[in-house]
């Protein structure tokens, strides 16, 4: 499976400077993009939708402070990661270590901080949240739908759809289970199609 989405704690996105990974003020851009995709062996490669290079931990190392950056994606295990859920957030480990995870320096949240691993101890530094910026299945990176504001959303189907209610019975917990408000609204005509519609 594949996803894109941001990797954000404290109010600060996992962004980039030039090649290397630090804290950043949201402000839309790519570099805050990653995307998600499931390896074989159940770890995941993430990859910067602005540049296409691989989450990648320096030189292999496990070390404390051992730097996080970006690197051309060669599939070492440098470059996988797992994700453990931790008390409503996530945890990332590459796996070549066991005991080290993505941490923020020193517990510093300020924009432009370094991203590094550092032995596990599930303090907020080394705790992550996934946002989720779009359908798996649409292969393209772009911008999530703001959670805070009403979207309409017009419903267009035939009797059949009329019949079934699909607009009031099956949208509305589609669209609140994602966290959203929406005002839906719809137009059926009896046995027309989309093209009958579009030359109305």
């Amino acid at each position: 499976s594949r996803f894109y989405a941001n990797i954000h704690t404290n109010s600060k996105y996992l962004t980039l400077a030039g090649t290397n990974v630090v804290l950043g003020t949201p402000n839309g851009s790519m570099s805050e993009i990653w995307k998600f995709t499931r390896l074989d062996n159940g770890a995941y490669s993430i990859i910067n939708a602005a540049t296409g290079n691989a989450l990648d931990v320096t030189e292999a190392k496990s070390d404390n402070f051992t730097n996080v950056q970006t690197y051309k994606n060669n599939g070492t295990a440098a470059q996988q990661w797992w994700i453990y859920l931790y008390n409503g957030s996530y945890i990332f480990r590459p796996a070549h270590t066991e005991t080290h995870v993505l941490d923020v320096y020193a517990g510093n949240f300020s924009s432009g901080t370094n991203i590094d691993i550092y032995q596990i101890n599930y303090t907020a530094s080394q705790l992550f949240s996934i946002e989720n910026r779009l359908d798996e299945n649409t292969g393209k990176a772009g911008s999530a739908l703001d959670k805070s504001k009403t979207y309409r959303i017009l419903f267009i189907g035939n009797s059949f759809t009329d019949t079934n209610k699909m607009s009031a019975t099956i949208f509305p917990p589609i669209v609140s289970s994602a966290g959203y408000a929406a005002e839906i609204h719809s137009i059926t005509r009896g046995s027309w199609t989309l093209e009958q519609f579009a030359n109305s």
